[in-house]
């Protein structure tokens, strides 16, 4: 007789968490810079009265390599830094193992039923003995 094996383990699991990291790393050049202009980074620098452009306000003078930084670059078509590559992958992979996971259905579901079935006709047996 063998272990059961986790779900985490499953290798159906894996899969979709490996699918969904290389699909995070292929959107994530396209997510990013619509993410960007959304949040008000432009092709020319960040937008008046959104949000880039508030913080841009707030921070005043942007030093190089900082996150602003980064953000308008990549809005102005810049490279995607690898961490943020790494990050998409990781994303994706979350996704992926949650999807993986989400059509089991949980183990014993229709036995707890059962059992709370036959707990409330044991107490409805009681109180008709009273």
């Amino acid at each position: 007789m063998s272990a059961p094996n986790p779900s985490h383990l499953d290798p159906r699991n894996l899969f979709m968490a490996a699918a969904g990291a290389v699909l995070g790393v292929v959107l994530t050049p396209i997510v990013a810079p619509v993410f960007l202009g959304i949040v008000g980074f432009g092709a020319a620098g960040p937008i008046a009265g959104t949000a880039a452009a508030a913080i841009q306000a707030g921070i005043g003078n942007v030093a190089a390599g900082s996150l602003f930084a980064t953000a308008q670059s990549v809005a102005m078509g810049g490279s995607i830094p690898t961490v943020i590559t790494a990050i998409g992958a990781g994303v994706g992979a979350a996704i992926g193992a949650g999807a993986g996971d989400a059509d089991d259905p949980p183990e014993n579901e229709e036995n707890a039923d059962n059992e709370d079935n036959e707990d409330n006709a044991d107490n409805a047996d009681d109180g008709a003995a009273e």
